[in-house]
């Protein structure tokens, strides 16, 4: 494949119609359907994509084989990495940062100094934000609050309105849901 040096080579893309994004430092970026958002200040890496009516805006850095797709919102000093996936109605902002094999879908939310890693998934309206860590493979759903400095890492689910906050470390085979509120500790099984 030969790439346009001004960006200008169309291809299509899971239906859409795509174009190079030319970053600011001049190179060659990754592709952006003609119906997504891409501010000229926003750095999408070249094997990256930004699909359907999804907005990268300001600082924002899309790397690696990352994709946003459908409404998904970029924002801040967000970076999306690896092979990471931001989907449906979902936001990153701030200076959080979604990596590996992690998904952001739906209406999350995902803000501050939030980490979201490994095979993670958030989903549902679960909001991830303050200084937390989500990594291994957990899953967090419904209305769910990562926030604080809260470490989650292994096989943790937490779902329904529960909450985990503070220094609260949770790990192994974990499952928080409903209304529970986890503030500090560790819980492993």
């Amino acid at each position: 494949m030969s790439t346009a040096i001004d960006g200008s080579e169309i291809r299509i893309i899971h239906g859409q119609e795509c174009k190079r994004h030319i970053n600011l430092d001049g190179c060659i970026g990754g592709w952006v359907a003609r119906t997504a958002h891409v501010a000229p200040s926003a750095y999408i890496g070249e094997a990256s994509m930004v699909l359907g009516y999804a907005w990268v805006a300001e600082t924002a850095r899309i790397l690696d084989k990352a994709k946003i797709v459908s409404n998904a919102r970029v924002t801040g000093n967000a970076r999306i990495f690896g092979n990471a996936r931001v989907l449906g109605d979902a936001w990153v902002t701030a200076y959080a940062w979604v990596g590996g094999n992690a998904w952001i879908v739906e209406h999350a939310r995902i803000g501050g100094n939030a980490q979201v890693d490994g095979n993670a998934w958030v989903t549902g309206h679960a909001r991830v934000d303050g200084g937390a860590y989500v990594g291994g493979n957990c899953w967090i759903d419904g209305d769910a609050v990562i926030d604080g400095f809260a470490l989650l890492t292994g096989h943790v689910k937490v779902d329904g309105s529960a909450q985990v906050g503070g220094l609260a470390q949770i790990g192994g085979e974990s499952w928080i849901g409903d209304t529970r509120m986890v503030t500090h500790g560790r819980i492993r099984d």
